[in-house]
């Protein structure tokens, strides 16, 4: 089975992202982070994002739900993960 990654990734770059975070003012629920990552769909079961920190926040004109993991050597890397609905 073929994916056609347009159809599960919405990739905009770290950039775009933060400073849509930041219109959402939502940056000091997040925390820091080193690594940000958009798909159109919800991390997998077994991602080690869990569940969301944060639901329908509305970035880039869509209800994005975000999720957070601790990553790396002792957990020191945080990575984000918005899964964009709309």
């Amino acid at each position: 089975m073929e994916i056609n990654m347009d159809d599960v990734l919405n990739y905009k770059g770290t950039p775009f992202w933060k400073g849509e975070i930041k219109k959402a003012g939502v940056e000091n629920e997040i925390g820091p982070f080193d690594s940000i990552m958009s798909w159109k769909n919800p991390p997998g079961p077994n991602s080690g994002y869990g569940e969301p920190i944060l639901q329908d926040v509305i970035l880039d004109g869509k209800k994005t739900d975000i999720y957070r993991a601790n990553v790396g050597k002792d957990d020191t890397e945080h990575s984000i993960y918005l899964h964009v609905k709309g």
